[in-house]
């Protein structure tokens, strides 16, 4: 290993060197601060290089430049530096000599003369390619027939040029050219015209299929072709597109061109006279006199063929200034201005309250208006306060219309209230004192004397309120409305609802294990029957009517464990299918198909079971497809079925008793 240099050894070898330390030395390996004592410069050379090669300055060896160099090389490339040079390899933020954006090259390879702007680059490059393309494309253009008037400007672009053709200017693309669609869009079109245009022999053909002789050349689908009709002789000229579609290439034998002669007798006998020879266009104005009313009008003759009449004054569609003042003088007005037109607002006075009103005759004719102010809809303030004033109510606000909220003051109840003048004068009452609206002390004390303590603010009169009832200390949400207009109270003191736990002391009083959550009384609620064990459904509530629970320990209707059966009946008259089961036991000596048939029934067919049981799972099973699958709803009422069993109805429009019953018998298989 060799020895440890000091710093004094160190300071020798450096000064023996031409370098002055301007630092403490820190050791062989880390760059130390000098000043070269040739040049003047600033350098960091290490130790060991020194020791090895001895003088050690970049600037002195030509490997590093100084600021000013590297600022004259960046200028005579033609950049802006906007920072201090940081070194050779470092990117340095300057502005482009070239367009003027900001860039960061480094300063090696601005010194190898690279420009280092990527933005003038790729235009350099692309006006480079657009330049060496330009001949190519020229020649390209000529090769088509096309003359380019503007500087080549891509070939993706539009490239305005002059048909060599035709004459035409067009703008077709480079780059369709090259793919073959052609250029100029004029020649295209003549020569699809050309490649589609039927040959002479062939629209003659078509001409003479239609009865029309031409007389002239085939010049195209979509030019007039002269020709004679040979039907009635007059002179057409028909487009061969026109003649492919039509019954008559004729326009006269189809009724569109009307002859002059023909239109005047037309005209004639609509008792019009014309003043000008036919227009030639049957849907032009044509001058005329009325030779009823004397008057000039001016009428089409596709409105005369029409049907749509000729004086527009014998029709009513013009109204005549002496009769339109007369009219208004009948209705009470005296006109104070010239007529002008029937929906034109007429200045006229009133001969009954003598003010000046200006409804249009139109109005007043229809007896839609007249006099505004005699009319019972305008505001007349004096006899609306009367009104009001008459109904007990003193306004605290203006006026605005009849159906705008008004704030007035209730003068029975001194309550201020919001109440339109529409409702007023059709005589309805404050809506407190109506009982529609309860403040919120009423209301705390209605819920108070029905046994309820509200647990919130008052909501509204028919928002469900959320209270505790005194009388069973449960929480409740009854409306106020129904509080106090029906007299409702708490709906688990009244039977209502039920709480889980009193329906649960109901079921086991009646013997009866429940298998699964209470959710109301109306829905069957599986059980275990205590005494028999087996599993049934009764509802909550005709457990409280005393119904029984278990079906099969029950003394009364059918005995489920005996034999039973399933039948399906059918009523023409009510247009409906029924299914239903029945038993040999505890029936009361009543049979079901027979009370049936008393009301009209028939039986369509009959199955016999083991049980009771099997019927009914069979009968559950069957309504529950007709029910879910077929989705077939309870077709007739309690009132159409009094004997019951109107919840096993179905529409017999709907499906036939033949389906239903196959359905019988593929469940009673499994069932079986």
């Amino acid at each position: 290993m060799s020895a440890k240099v000091d710093e004094k050894q160190a300071r020798e070898l450096f000064i023996k060197n031409d370098l002055k330390p301007l630092e403490p030395f820190v050791n062989t390996m880390t760059a130390w601060k000098c000043k070269c004592l040739r040049c003047g410069n600033i350098v960091s050379p290490k130790y060991n290089k020194v020791r090895i090669r001895g003088h050690q300055c970049g600037y002195c060896a030509g490997t590093r430049l100084t600021d000013k160099q590297v600022l004259e090389t960046v200028k005579k490339i033609g950049h802006k530096p906007l920072e201090p040079y940081k070194g050779a390899t470092t990117p340095w933020k300057m502005k482009c000599g070239g367009c003027g954006s900001i860039i960061f090259p480094q300063y090696n390879s601005l010194q190898q003369g690279k420009w280092s702007c990527g933005n003038c680059g790729h235009k350099r490059a692309g006006q480079i390619r657009k330049e060496l393309s330009t001949s190519k494309a020229l020649s390209t253009m000529r090769a088509a027939s096309l003359k380019p008037l503007i500087k080549y400007p891509g070939a993706h672009e539009p490239w305005k040029s002059e048909c060599l053709k035709c004459g035409s200017t067009c703008s077709p693309r480079l780059s369709g050219i090259l793919a073959g669609q052609g250029g100029c869009r004029n020649c295209g079109k003549i020569r699809s015209a050309k490649s589609r245009m039927l040959s002479e022999d062939e629209a003659r053909k078509i001409a003479l299929s239609k009865k029309l002789t031409p007389l002239e050349p085939y010049k195209g689908s979509a030019a007039n072709w002269k020709c004679k009709c040979q039907r009635c002789g007059q002179i057409v000229s028909p487009r061969l597109n026109t003649l492919r579609i039509s019954v008559y290439g004729c326009g006269y034998c189809a009724g569109k061109i009307v002859k002059e002669s023909d239109a005047v007798k037309k005209m004639k006998a609509s008792k019009l006279k014309p003043l000008v020879p036919y227009p030639g266009n049957s849907g032009e104005p044509w001058l005329s006199e009325c030779l009823k009313c004397h008057r000039e009008v001016s009428p089409s003759y596709n409105g005369i063929v029409a049907g749509q009449g000729g004086c527009i004054w014998c029709a009513g569609k013009r109204v005549d200034p002496v009769v339109a003042i007369r009219v208004m003088k009948e209705k009470g007005l005296q006109p104070l201005e010239p007529f002008v037109s029937a929906s034109t607002k007429w200045k006229c006075k009133c001969l009954r309250c003598l003010k000046t009103a200006s409804p249009s005759y139109k109005q007043v004719s229809t007896a839609a208006g007249g006099c505004k102010y005699c009319a019972p809809n305008y505001v007349n303030l004096p006899v609306i306060m009367k009104t009001v004033k008459q109904a007990g109510y003193t306004p605290t606000e203006k006026y605005k219309n009849a159906s705008t909220q008004w704030k007035v003051i209730h003068n029975e109840c001194g309550r201020t209230i919001r109440i339109t003048y529409d409702s007023i004068r059709a005589g309805h009452n404050c809506r407190y004192c109506a009982g529609l609206f309860i403040d919120k002390d009423e209301a705390l004390q209605i819920m108070s004397l029905a046994g309820f303590k509200p647990l919130t603010r008052y909501p509204g009169a028919r928002q469900p309120w959320p209270s505790k009832c005194l009388t069973c200390n449960r929480k409740v949400s009854p409306q106020l409305s129904s509080v106090k207009n029906r007299g409702s109270g708490c709906s688990y003191c009244t039977g209502h609802k039920v709480d889980e736990k009193d329906a649960l002391k109901m079921m086991k009083a009646n013997d009866l294990k429940p298998l699964e959550p209470y959710e109301s009384a109306t829905k069957p609620w599986r059980c275990i029957c205590m005494k028999c064990k087996r599993e049934v459904t009764p509802m909550y509530s005709s457990i409280r009517e005393g119904q029984g629970g278990c079906k099969f320990c029950a003394d009364w209707g059918i005995d489920y464990t005996a034999p039973g059966f399933i039948y399906l009946m059918v009523n023409d008259e009510l247009n409906a299918i029924k299914i239903g089961i029945g038993g040999e036991r505890r029936s009361r000596g009543r049979d079901r198909v027979k009370q049936h048939e008393k009301y009209g029934w028939k039986l369509y067919r009959k199955m016999s079971f083991e049980t009771a049981d099997q019927a009914f799972k069979v009968e559950q099973e069957t309504l529950n497809w007709l029910r879910n699958k077929k989705r077939l709803r309870v077709f007739l009422s309690l009132e159409e079925m009094p004997q019951g069993g109107h919840t096993e109805t179905i529409d017999a429009s709907a499906i036939k008793s033949v389906t239903v019953w196959a359905k019988v018998q593929q469940l009673s298989k499994v069932k079986k």
